[in-house]
């Protein structure tokens, strides 16, 4: 099933790379702990913040149906994600916005972190 959602997300992302809602936060990194970052998660060149009432229609019925299929807990996991991730924590801010509001995330392989939000 959480391949299910993934694949869809990924999906969707495709079409919201033509929405306009975009938020660049560089990546600083000190000279002393490039040795420790072997083992650290990827690091994020951008991070794209894309409103769901932005999107396509078709990709807005996409994102819908992830969000049918998702579990409380799996969402409640993406937000504490979101949140020990600086750079997209910082994104979210800037526009105002909380990781309460990611619906949908995805990384692509170019090291942008694409979310989705929703607002209530």
């Amino acid at each position: 099933m959480r391949i299910l959602m993934t694949l869809t997300a990924l999906s969707v992302l495709a079409f919201a790379a033509s929405a306009q809602a975009q938020s660049q936060v560089p990546q600083s990194r000190s000279e002393g702990s490039a040795a420790s970052d072997t083992s650290a998660p990827q690091r994020f060149k951008k991070v794209q913040i894309v409103e769901f009432k932005d999107l396509p229609t078709n990709s807005q019925n996409q994102v819908d149906t992830v969000i049918a299929t998702m579990q409380q807990d799996d969402l409640q996991k993406l937000h504490q994600s979101i949140d020990s991730i600086p750079a997209a924590a910082q994104a979210l801010k800037a526009k105002g916005l909380s990781s309460s509001q990611v619906v949908v995330a995805s990384l692509d392989d170019e090291g942008t972190l694409t979310l989705i939000t929703k607002s209530t």
